[in-house]
């Protein structure tokens, strides 16, 4: 099923010819990535109501899936647009052809669902520019396709930092290729270069062949460096012994004690 939102300035066009013509390669990687991923609601936004880009990606997704598609204006996000319930989560999907685009997108990123899931077109594998304006915390929801210029493939790549003001941290999530003699060699190369914990999937989808992580993306996300999570205990023998030490700190001993210690041993943080 595919619709239209009125209260989000959703654009209708009637020209189906137009969606069963040649998409450009993004147009092709928005559908594929929402056919593999199974998205039900797709918001795709347009930074000036009218974009031929997000009208034939609204068309596209609109004819070849199953999703309820739109099209927001950029500067509208955060207005009632009838999200989904907080159990769906929908996809928004932004093309961002310069870190310009990306400084926009900046300025209205956190007033969407916080739920929502996230799909970002870049041209650019150096993602610095673009992603530097964003603030990506640890359960963002955010996934990179990056797509050069007059290029037959993307790469999939899932991004956050641990706190604000720290360095985005980046996870190769995937591989999207039209089909080629080639492609296989190249799916299996990228499986090779994926975590060991990775479940992976590979599916041919409209336009061509994608390999993609599944699961939570939150389990992925092990480099916690930096993070700093403030807690509290009382002193309450023999469960929970406290030390004090210099400078108003304490050791904290006791069985409660030696089980944060031992997992500070096996995950890697200090206390």
């Amino acid at each position: 099923m595919s619709g239209c939102l009125g209260a989000a300035g959703c654009l209708l066009v009637a020209a189906w010819a137009v969606a069963t013509s040649g998409q450009n390669v993004t147009t092709q990687v928005v559908v594929d990535f929402v056919q593999f991923y199974r998205h039900r609601d797709v918001y795709v936004m347009d930074s000036a109501l009218g974009s031929s880009w997000a009208a034939d990606t609204y068309l596209a997704l609109a004819t070849r899936t199953a999703a309820l598609a739109a099209v927001v204006p950029l500067a509208s996000l955060g207005e009632t647009h009838g999200w989904p319930r907080a159990n769906v989560s929908p996809l928004m999907v932004a093309l961002l052809p310069s870190p310009r685009h990306a400084a926009a997108l900046a300025q209205v990123f956190p007033r969407a669902p916080s739920w929502s899931s996230w799909l970002l077109l870049l041209p650019s594998p150096d993602l610095t520019p673009w992603l530097e304006p964003l603030t990506l915390l640890l359960d963002s929801m955010v996934t990179v396709a990056v797509i050069p210029p007059e290029s037959a493939s993307a790469t999939l790549w899932q991004v956050y930092q641990v706190a604000p003001g720290m360095d985005k941290r980046l996870l190769h999530a995937g591989r999207w290729l039209l089909p080629t003699p080639e492609a296989d060699k190249e799916l299996a190369r990228v499986r090779g270069q994926m975590m060991p914990r990775d479940r992976l999937e590979e599916r041919k989808v409209t336009f061509g062949r994608m390999l993609g992580v599944v699961g939570d993306p939150l389990l992925r996300r092990e480099d916690l460096s930096g993070l700093q999570l403030t807690c509290s205990t009382i002193h309450e023998p023999p469960n929970t012994l406290l030390k004090p030490r210099q400078y108003g700190t304490v050791i904290v001993t006791g069985i409660f004690g030696d089980v944060v210690t031992t997992l500070q041993q096996i995950t890697n943080f200090t206390v």
